[in-house]
């Protein structure tokens, strides 16, 4: 067994594109990805697979059809499957997401 340490200070900091994350470590069948929100990415869907956010800097918008929600850092939310979610970056901002790795969530 190999133990890896990463450093999320180190990975917010490579980040050459918004909207492409990088992964920072798996676990089981989970990812642990970090992306750089700016601007509005754009309304879509994971019809199979929940999605979490936890804010590592900066201030999140998270739309969705039943409201707004407004993330700070340390805050996070779980969009469950099927649910139309749309991301707005009100500031470039640093942002964890916890998902399958099956999940394709790279680029806009």
């Amino acid at each position: 067994m190999r133990i890896k340490k990463f450093n999320l200070n180190k990975i917010s900091e490579e980040f050459k594109e918004s909207w492409s994350p990088i992964d920072a470590e798996t676990i089981e069948n989970f990812v642990l990805r970090v992306a750089k929100f700016e601007g509005k990415y754009h309304w879509h869907r994971h019809e199979h697979a929940e999605e979490m956010f936890i804010v590592f800097s900066g201030k999140i918008k998270v739309q969705t059809k039943e409201g707004d929600y407004v993330l700070v850092k340390g805050e996070g939310i779980k969009i469950p499957k099927g649910v139309d979610h749309c991301p707005v970056a009100f500031v470039p901002s640093i942002v964890l997401m916890f998902e399958s790795m099956n999940l394709e969530s790279k680029g806009r």
